[in-house]
Formats: structure tokens, sequence, C-alpha cells
């Protein structure tokens, strides 16, 4: 905002309210970022439906409303809940982009921890998913993921590891190294070197 950029940020009231144990309402000071605050008259339906069928459901109108605008860039960080894979296409933006902040696109329980009690080593998706207390997820049978993805310019991977394991569960989108903020050293950016070789 001090170099001229304006910024704004779209979250899920609903979905925050399903373990909030207060309002997101305590408004900081302004800092010159818009907040786009989703909310629907049915509460926790709407994260429910975006949960299960990767669309954004009941959020679809507000998504579209707000995408449809001149953006530079869009960056989706956490859409599980907030518009699933079905607002990535809802992007104009002149670049879009996601920050893969952690596993979902890969693991229901959005950090390969298999039945709530090990590191997951063989897939098991559907067992783990009841066994880790989540619903089980239609969207991730049919094919959504692929189809929603190549709508992405370029994948942020906060290291090595995830880009990696992104890489080989299949995403075949243009990923690069963007270290969070941390007084580590990370080393030099890395390009996304493509799949693993067998």
């Amino acid at each position: 905002m001090r170099r001229g950029h304006s910024v704004e940020v779209v979250h899920c009231e609903d979905a925050y309210n399903l373990q909030a144990a207060q309002s997101p309402h305590s408004e900081a000071a302004d800092d010159g970022i818009l907040v786009h605050r989703l909310r629907s008259p049915y509460g926790f339906l709407s994260p429910l439906i975006t949960q299960q069928t990767g669309s954004p459901g009941l959020k679809r109108r507000a998504l579209e409303r707000i995408f449809s605008r001149d953006f530079d860039v869009i960056n989706f960080h956490n859409l599980s809940l907030v518009g699933g894979l079905g607002a990535i296409p809802l992007s104009r933006a002149a670049a879009t982009l996601y920050t893969l902040h952690e596993h979902w696109l890969l693991c229901a329980t959005h950090i390969f921890w298999k039945n709530g009690r090990e590191a997951c080593k063989t897939p098991d998706c559907f067992t783990c998913t009841l066994r880790s207390g989540r619903p089980p997820q239609l969207w991730r049978s049919n094919g959504l993921r692929n189809s929603t993805l190549r709508h992405v310019d370029l994948f942020l991977s906060p290291s090595e590891y995830t880009m990696r394991r992104h890489i080989d569960g299949g995403v075949d989108r243009p990923i690069r190294v963007l270290p969070t903020y941390s007084p580590l050293d990370p080393g030099p950016i890395a390009p996304n070197p493509g799949p693993a070789q067998p």
C-alpha cells in the first residue's frame, strides 16, 4: 500500500464461526486493506457444502462479484471452506497464484496424518477421513482438482518438501519455492524441477 498497491482479503465468517470462541468483527486500525467477509443466512451449511462439493456453493455470487473486478493478481490461500477449488476459475486476474500452506490438495486431513494417529505411508483416504472425524469430500473422486488447477498460473510453496509432494501427487502446474518469513537463510529460490523420475 505504501508502494501504491491495493490489497483485498476474502474470508468466510461462516467457516470461522464453526470453531471460533469469539466474533471476528474486532476491527483493527485502518491499514488500507479491504476485507470481504462472506456470510450466508444458512450459517454452517455454507462451508459444509463447499467442503463436500469443492465448489463455492452458497458463496458463488459473492465471489463472482468480487473476482469480476480488474485485479492484477489473485493469490488463493486456504480454499477448503471459503470457495473450494471451484473458486479458482472465477479469477479474471492477469496472474492467478496459489500458495501451498499445507497439503489440502493431496490429503483430506491436510497434513498426511492417517486415521488421526500416525504419518500416512499408504493412502486409504475414505476410511482415514472417517477415522479422523471429517466428512468425506465428494469432490476428491470426480476429477475436479485437475480441471480447476489448470487455471493457476503459478503455485508458491514454502519449502522444497511441499513442492516435491505436490509434484509427486500429480500437480503439474509450475511451482516455485518461496519460503515463509523466517530468520533462517532459505538459500536460492528453485524453479519447479518437474516430476521425480522413477
